[in-house]
């Protein structure tokens, strides 16, 4: 678990839906997590290029990557 002088780690919010990124990344940031978005399957794969996160929220129907 990260203390104060200690960041969490990061989360990959990966869901089509707008709103439910934003809320879900305001939530988790306001725990002191960093948040990376990707809408799509693609954007996932780009965003884990660069980023390793310790959790992935994803929707797992998205048209041509499930």
């Amino acid at each position: 678990m990260a203390t104060a002088a200690e960041p969490a780690g990061a989360i990959l919010i990966a869901d089509g839906d707008a709103s439910m990124r934003d809320e879900l990344a305001q939530l988790f940031e306001s725990m002191g997590f960093r948040t990376a978005r990707a809408s799509n399957g693609r954007e996932a794969l780009q965003v884990l290029q660069t980023t390793t996160p310790a959790v992935t929220k994803m929707h797992v129907s998205w048209n041509g990557r499930s």
